[in-house]
């Protein structure tokens, strides 16, 4: 009677080579199915409350370094627990600002493709803590290049400033923000952006 080890030699290696390739087949396919799901659509994995961290969302243009320099505002407080926060200054190398305009202000945007998910986006404004006396910062949402947002005037002295727009239906939405620039330190804007999320439609009432 021949024992299990001298049935195995001519199938097993045959076996083995098999499982191997089945595998290897599986997942081949299991990163196929992966890409593909990706390239139609994202999906980002929700807090607590329901939102989404606007942060764990990739730019489609623009940019944004989010918790990459430490959020203080001008009279000491910091905001580093917040969700996620952003800091924004002249001559910063954590945006892509960098156009002039004839007013003299430093401006730039950062866009996402957020696929007709959300209802509303929500976030606090802070002035940053080298804003200058005379500094100001300005942030707008745009909505499929609509305007759906300003938020008030942010200065050196001004209160964190919640700012909340509507975004139901659409498939992109873009922030753009515009810091003084004179040509003296006291002109110069700085903000910090925090709690930066995005809600599903079913909470639009928040």
């Amino acid at each position: 009677m021949q024992n299990a080890t001298e049935h195995c030699k001519g199938d097993c290696s045959y076996e083995k080579i098999t499982r191997r390739n089945f595998l290897r087949t599986m997942s081949l396919a299991t990163v196929a199915i992966g890409m593909l799901t990706a390239c139609s659509e994202q999906t980002f994995p929700p807090f607590g409350d329901g939102s989404t961290a606007l942060s764990s969302l990739k730019p489609l243009n623009g940019r944004c370094d989010w918790n990459a320099i430490a959020p203080e505002d001008p009279f000491g407080n910091s905001y580093a627990n917040a969700v996620n926060y952003a800091v924004f200054e002249v001559y910063g190398n954590t945006w892509d600002g960098g156009i002039w305009d004839s007013g003299g202000s430093y401006r730039g945007s950062f866009e996402y493709r957020v696929y007709k998910k959300y209802g509303k986006l929500t976030m606090n404004l802070t002035p940053y803590k080298s804003i200058g006396e005379e500094g100001t910062a300005l942030v707008q949402v745009y909505a499929d290049d609509k305007l759906v947002q300003t938020a008030p005037l942010i200065r050196q002295k001004t209160d964190t400033v919640k700012l909340e727009a509507n975004i139901e239906g659409a498939e992109y939405i873009k922030i753009f923000i515009k810091l003084s620039k004179g040509a003296y330190d006291i002109t110069y804007g700085a903000l910090i952006i925090s709690d930066a999320k995005l809600w599903p439609k079913e909470n639009n009432n928040l």
